[in-house]
């Protein structure tokens, strides 16, 4: 009894030392759950109680879970990873894009897919912000689910941010990752099928993207890369570091050259002024009354512009007044001409 005694005696003090910390450790797991996650809710759905909680990861993190009738659906993160799959079998279903077929002629290329089962939408926000440019359609049958995953699953930050992307839609034609060698390592488009030989891409030049500037804009010039596709686009690149390529490699980004356009038709200078765009040599990158120009019906000193300073020049003997500005990589100039609202005198029209 007396050694049995003496190992209590010893054991007793580690026994509620250790007591404590486990209560403390659930106290503080209690709280995450029931306090700054939510306390567990249950909802009506069409195939029964569909109950929601959160449950702490291996990592101490939260992660919200989905139970409807019994049987686990979907989880969620509630920190930054909102649209990574917290489940391995989840996230394995992005081997789909890694998919090939030997005896095709050009390879597989996923672009639209169909999914049974929305659930908690989990897999859904993780494909359509990692593979953006897939089509994804996903047939979920009971609304309840679709009301539970905008409020409790983040599916409605998800439609927030798909809605923003889609404003630039218009605008950005590709996006392409590029290796140290000028290889395509990745390329989302407008959905058309790339070419499986397009062994040069205009939108990719070493020595513009490797200049000190902090990203070069190229000339317009005609995407070839898709099929069928033939576009105007003006190419934004710069060299960058992706943690699987390393530090030696190009991102490039094709904005379509007619929203370019746009926005240059939409700039007012004074009530009837107008801007263009030149290139260093004076050539013509874009004018609004390009029609006029190649009729000969209008004229611009383009020669005598790319030769004069950044800033408000006069071209004699018209006295056409102009506001230069070069781009940051050089690429462009954009003149901004401002017309008289009067007309010059005859001693003026005659010089």
């Amino acid at each position: 009894m007396r050694y049995c005694g003496t190992e209590c005696d010893k054991v007793r003090p580690w026994s509620q030392l250790q007591a404590r910390k486990g209560a403390m450790v659930l106290a503080d797991w209690w709280d995450r759950v029931t306090g700054r996650a939510g306390k567990r809710e249950v909802f009506p759905s069409r195939f029964g109680e569909a109950a929601v909680y959160a449950m702490p990861a291996e990592d101490g993190s939260l992660v919200r879970m989905l139970n409807v009738g019994g049987v686990l659906q979907s989880a969620t993160y509630l920190d930054e990873r909102w649209a990574t799959c917290p489940f391995a079998y989840l996230r394995s279903f992005d081997h789909l894009f890694e998919a090939v077929l030997p005896e095709a002629l050009d390879p597989l290329v996923v672009n639209r897919v169909l999914m049974l089962g929305g659930a908690g939408f989990a897999y859904p926000k993780q494909l359509l912000l990692e593979h953006p440019g897939v089509a994804l359609d996903v047939v979920e049958i009971d609304p309840a689910m679709v009301q539970i995953a905008r409020e409790r699953f983040f599916l409605d930050r998800l439609e927030t941010q798909l809605a923003a992307m889609t404003e630039i839609e218009d605008d950005i034609y590709a996006v392409t990752v590029y290796g140290a060698d000028g290889a395509i390592v990745s390329c989302i488009g407008s959905g058309a099928a790339r070419k499986s030989d397009a062994h040069r891409d205009l939108s990719f030049d070493r020595s513009r993207m490797e200049s000190d500037a902090e990203f070069a804009l190229s000339a317009p010039h005609v995407q070839t890369l898709f099929r069928g596709e033939y576009p105007w686009v003006v190419t934004l690149s710069a060299r960058t570091s992706v943690p699987v390529l390393g530090s030696g490699c190009y991102v490039a980004i094709d904005f379509r050259f007619s929203e370019i356009a746009k926005y240059v038709d939409h700039v007012g200078v004074g009530r009837r002024g107008y801007c263009f765009l030149i290139d260093p040599d004076g050539g013509m990158v874009y004018h609004p009354q390009q029609q006029l120009l190649f009729s000969g019906l209008k004229t611009e000193d383009t020669a005598r512009l790319a030769a004069m300073a950044d800033g408000v020049q006069t071209i004699a003997p018209q006295q056409r007044i102009y506001a230069l500005q070069t781009t940051e990589d050089g690429t462009w100039r954009v003149a901004a001409r401002r017309l008289s609202q009067r007309w010059p005198c005859r001693s003026c029209a005659a010089r």
